[in-house]
């Protein structure tokens, strides 16, 4: 099973989302970590064999030992006009 870490650009509520949907996850914010530094969290992921996601630039993010993954959200991408 994957094991997901959020991070602060995500709302609080994904973590029970994803949890209700069987996803192991956990919010920074329940760790304390609400105001950390990328590298603490991204630390914290790989001690607890996390993949990290996050929101930026109107992509989601996740962050893996293997590499960075960026998907465009169309929700958050900007229309011509």
């Amino acid at each position: 099973m994957t094991a997901v870490l959020l991070d602060q650009g995500l709302p609080f509520s994904t973590a029970r989302l994803l949890i209700e949907q069987g996803v192991d996850a956990i919010h920074v914010f329940e760790l304390g970590m609400g105001e950390s530094v990328d590298e603490a969290i991204l630390a914290t992921a790989r001690s607890q064999g996390r993949i990290v996601c996050t929101l930026g630039g109107g992509a989601l993010v996740t962050v893996t030992a293997a590499g960075l993954r960026v998907r465009r959200l169309p929700v958050f991408s900007r229309q011509p006009g």
